[in-house]
């Protein structure tokens, strides 16, 4: 039976974990420079993520900063950013604009590193992104992280 009281009875319809992202770069950088952001996406599933939408995106102000970052990464053309240099493991497929990398299957438990040599501005101050990460087939199964800096003048 059901503990319908208590709360303790699942309709099975509760919505699927969002994937676990964190993300290492440097916080301080020289203007222009090239860096590696380490971008770890976990599934605390079940189910499993039937592929991993990577989404650069831009971000409000920051915390404790007056002011909107200017993002890291931008849109592009012909399936490039300026500012990606590289991408580790290749991606299945990268959007036209070049800010959504999408990379395979990520079983319940399981863990996906992405790394991301990425070309800083050359203006000093924040430089930031927002990082989506998302389920292939479930937008809704997403979480977000931010990927933020400050370039030295």
């Amino acid at each position: 039976g059901c503990a319908l009281l208590l709360g303790a009875c699942s309709a099975g319809n509760e919505a699927p974990p969002p994937p676990q992202p964190s993300v290492a770069f440097p916080a301080t950088v020289a203007p222009g420079t090239v860096h590696t952001a380490v971008l770890t996406v976990r599934n605390p599933g079940p189910p499993a993520l039937s592929s991993v939408l990577i989404a650069f995106s831009r971000l409000g102000r920051v915390p404790d900063r007056p002011v909107v970052p200017e993002p890291i990464v931008e849109p592009g053309f012909a399936r490039s950013s300026r500012a990606v240099v590289a991408v580790r493991p290749r991606p299945v497929a990268v959007s036209e604009d070049g800010t959504v990398y999408r990379f395979g299957r990520l079983r319940p438990g399981a863990s996906l590193t992405v790394r991301f040599r990425l070309r800083v501005p050359a203006r000093p101050g924040v430089a930031a992104n927002a990082l989506i990460v998302s389920d292939g087939t479930n937008l809704k199964r997403s979480r977000g992280v931010a990927l933020t800096t400050t370039v030295r003048g």
